[in-house]
């Protein structure tokens, strides 16, 4: 799963890689892959890690959090939504990724638009910021505004 992943970080239409540890708990463990290998992978090439808040996932955990953030890595929190009660989820991501030792600086759906574009485009194709036209609609909501300051 490592050169899949890496590969993945490396593509220059992708900005975040999802679930990394592809785990569900309780049901799936977590895959076979050289973490290392790819938040260096992550860090190099300005793709984020997702942190899903999902009950059935917390995937990254804080531990594995604080390894990527020292590794240079940035992050997205999201709540996996598959429905609107699911959206609930985001304080357990918010958790996550303060016990993983992360600020606003290091969450890329928390920084404003300009900044969060200017992460879209840096050494990226129109085409990969028009696909990631999801992400931009994150910055624009309350979580981002709130942490503006902090």
């Amino acid at each position: 799963m490592t050169k899949r992943f890496v590969a993945a970080a490396q593509n220059p239409r992708v900005n975040i890689i999802g679930h990394p540890l592809t785990r569900k708990l309780g049901r799936r463990p977590v895959v076979d892959v050289d973490l290392d290998a790819l938040y260096a992978a992550c860090a190099r090439t300005g793709t984020a890690l997702e942190i899903n808040a999902s009950p059935q996932r917390m995937d990254l955990p804080p531990e594995h959090i604080a390894a990527a953030r020292d590794a240079g890595a940035k992050f997205a929190i999201d709540t996996d939504a598959h429905s609107l009660t699911d959206l609930t989820h985001m304080p357990y991501g918010v958790a996550a990724a303060r016990f993983g030792g992360l600020t606003s600086d290091d969450v890329i759906n928390a920084w404003s638009l300009d900044r969060l574009e200017e992460f879209l485009r840096k050494g990226r194709s129109l085409r990969r910021l028009l696909a990631s036209s999801i992400t931009c609609v994150l910055g624009r909501t309350s979580l981002g505004a709130a942490n503006e300051g902090a």
